[in-house]
């Protein structure tokens, strides 16, 4: 027969003794009170950069002129120097048709107004158009 393994229970380990926590004081959870006020718009955002070009013409040099482009919802400022009103107004356009990467819808015009020092043009629409210049015949 075998031998029977007799194992004896063990005492159970006295409990560390612990340091009695620090008291915390506790706050009620703060309340949230919704806003009051309305968000805004996209025409309110639109509106708060829409900027008065006659309000920049007393900063800029004789040879420079702002132009203010507007299609759609879309408003650019641009300062240009040593550049004709009408040059001005067809670089902004360019610049624009660029930077969205089409041409803009025909519903929606380009519209610019070109000011200097001295007077304000515009605003005028601006014909928007792809012109390829032929510069080799081949037969």
């Amino acid at each position: 027969m075998a031998k029977k393994r007799v194992t004896k229970k063990k005492a159970p380990r006295a409990a560390k003794q612990q340091e009695p926590a620090e008291e915390v004081e506790t706050f009620p959870p703060a309340e949230v009170i919704p806003d009051a006020e309305p968000q805004p718009t996209d025409d309110d955002i639109n509106n708060a950069y829409r900027v008065d070009i006659s309000d920049l013409v007393d900063s800029i040099d004789d040879n420079q002129c702002i132009v203010e482009l507007t299609c759609g919802d879309h408003i650019r400022v641009s300062t240009y120097e040593n550049k004709h009103v009408a040059d001005a107004a067809e670089e902004a356009a360019a610049a624009y048709v660029m930077t969205i990467g089409k041409f803009p819808d025909p519903t929606e015009p380009v519209m610019t107004t070109v000011a200097t020092r001295s007077a304000t043009f515009g605003p005028f629409v601006v014909a928007c158009s792809l012109v390829v210049e032929a510069r080799e015949i081949r037969g």
